[in-house]
């Protein structure tokens, strides 16, 4: 029986898995052959996905080692692999061909196990109407090491660098669809008339600033003080008066944007945050159209650094939801009244399946009794074969500690990243976990 193979794709990248029915003699690896059409191009082209990671006795070359090779001399020693090399419009199909070491020592196709061809897929953004996005940041970490070390620059540096009048290439390869796809729903408001009601944590991208200004009086924001810390000998009340974002607010300001100042905005740092990241884009007679959110600031770091995801949701149910909770931010200033939590406590169920259920969910925080979290824990309790996630600093207790209990549960699938484990949990054996670095647990 052949090996098994699967394929997805996203605007960006096709992630592959790829299974044996059994143990394959003499098997090194797996080499990867590709057939692509790239976009704009008539004919496709025939390749085998390189390789970084040789064999251990390997010839180096002034002790380093040779940059790629072809899969059929370096094949991939694991059960699956993403090929960045694909770009949005790209269609492409895979083949996992067994590398096997003969009684010469040389490495040779096994044929009789390869997959068969997966079916074309063409990588482009989601259709429907949840739509995700992925900048590339960090995640590129080899190509990032080698692009610093090229340039001889440090990573403050380049951080200086990623600002949109300056390194324009890498900062556009980095940021990847995600910016484009953020910027067209600014571009498109103010092709259409329409207005925008962001609710933002922090504000500091040239780029994004300008859009947002050519809305002048149809860009409503809420801009909260950033992360504030506390310095030593001041008042948390004089903490909360500075301001992150001071630049960005005086810049909209003068553009007409309707941006308030202290004492009508959500200066709630140190301590809490405002921690919203989302935008609302309505027609001209002000009906929700679209809502934008997601993971990422709107900071030249959030774009091209940090590993972030947007989400567009072009519903104007969902979108109403979120636009009746940018009033009741810009209503609640700097506190946080019981009416404004109460409300956020409850769940916004947002049209229905066939079955009845609500097509989907919406929470916000802040919460009584952590009741936006039990609902999460919920889901995490109904899931029949795995779980995926993703997570900033979890605690101890709670939702983490209750995947792991599940990954001990007989043919049930987990596997997550998290920014940093906490201390306690337990045997950290139980479950896969990557680190941010791309280091692995097991």
């Amino acid at each position: 029986m052949p090996i098994r193979l699967k394929v997805y794709v996203n605007e960006d990248d096709a992630l592959l898995f790829w299974s044996i029915p059994k143990p394959i003699p003499e098997c090194r690896g797996f080499a990867i052959q590709r057939h692509i059409k790239r976009k704009g191009k008539k004919k496709t082209e025939e390749d085998f996905l390189v390789n970084r990671t040789g064999f251990e006795n390997d010839d180096k070359t002034n002790g380093k080692p040779p940059g790629t090779k072809p899969s059929t001399e370096w094949p991939f020693q694991r059960f699956s692999w993403t090929d960045h090399d694909a770009q949005t419009g790209d269609i492409v199909s895979y083949r996992v061909i067994p590398m096997i070491r003969n009684a010469n020592g040389d490495l040779e196709q096994q044929e009789a196990e390869a997959s068969e061809w997966s079916t074309d897929r063409t990588l482009g953004i989601t259709k429907g109407q949840f739509k995700p996005f992925f900048n590339r940041g960090f995640v590129m970490s080899q190509f990032m090491s080698r692009f610093l070390k090229e340039r001889k620059l440090t990573l403050p540096e380049f951080k200086k660098l990623i600002r949109d009048q300056d390194d324009r290439t890498i900062r556009h390869f980095l940021s990847g669809d995600l910016r484009l796809a953020l910027l067209n729903e600014l571009e498109s408001a103010a092709k259409e008339r329409g207005q925008v009601f962001a609710a933002l944590f922090e504000l500091s991208d040239d780029e994004l600033i300008e859009a947002l200004g050519k809305l002048k009086g149809n860009a409503n924001v809420v801009l909260a003080n950033g992360s504030v810390q506390k310095e030593k000998g001041e008042t948390s009340a004089d903490a909360r008066r500075r301001d992150e974002n001071e630049a960005a607010r005086k810049r909209l300001l003068k553009k007409g944007v309707d941006v308030k100042v202290e004492k009508d905005n959500r200066f709630i740092s140190p301590g809490a945050l405002g921690h919203n990241k989302f935008l609302v884009r309505t027609d001209k007679k002000g009906k929700p159209i679209s809502v934008w959110t997601g993971s990422t600031n709107w900071a030249p770091t959030g774009l091209c650094t940090q590993v972030n995801n947007g989400i567009l949701i072009e519903n104007p149910a969902v979108a109403a939801v979120y636009l009746e909770q940018w009033h009741a931010l810009r209503e609640a200033r700097s506190a946080f009244p019981k009416p404004f939590v109460a409300a956020n406590s409850q769940p916004k169920p947002v049209g229905k399946e066939a079955s009845g259920k609500p097509r989907c969910v919406v929470w916000f925080t802040r919460t009584t009794k952590q009741v936006d979290l039990a609902a999460l824990q919920a889901e995490v309790n109904k899931a029949k074969q795995g779980i995926l996630f993703l997570m900033f600093m979890p605690g101890a207790k709670g939702l983490l500690a209750r995947v792991f209990e599940r990954s001990s549960e007989p043919d049930f699938y987990v596997r997550g990243v998290v920014s940093t484990l906490p201390n306690g949990l337990g045997d950290e054996s139980q479950v896969d976990v990557s680190l941010v670095d791309g280091t692995e647990r097991k």
